[in-house]
């Protein structure tokens, strides 16, 4: 868990705004069990009262191979969701070789 202060002087169209951003932010990651690992990042702007990009991770041991899936659901702030999955090897050697799907699904 984390928090975060930012304040910025001046953006490129408006050289006297001072932005300020606050958020609380929160990292959780566990092994499910020995071949399955679950990871979750998320976060609140206290200064918009929103929640954060959030991203949730699940990775799959297959002994040689390693499959993940990365989900960043749609939010107010978001227009889109977008995925990933891809299934790579653990080898050092081949960690070039990987296939990869990844999609943003618009909102209806």
């Amino acid at each position: 868990m984390g928090y975060n202060f930012n304040v910025t002087h001046g953006t490129y169209l408006n050289p006297d705004t001072i932005v300020t951003v606050q958020s609380i932010n929160l990292k959780l990651d566990f092994n499910l069990t020995a071949h399955w690992k679950v990871a979750l990042s998320t976060g609140f702007d206290i200064v918009h009262r929103q929640i954060t990009l959030t991203n949730l991770t699940v990775i799959r041991d297959l002994h040689c191979w390693e499959l993940t899936f990365n989900w960043t659901p749609a939010l107010p702030t978001f227009n889109s969701q977008q995925f990933s999955i891809i299934l790579q090897p653990k080898s050092p050697t081949l960690k070039d070789l990987k296939a990869q799907k990844k999609n943003s699904l618009q909102p209806l």
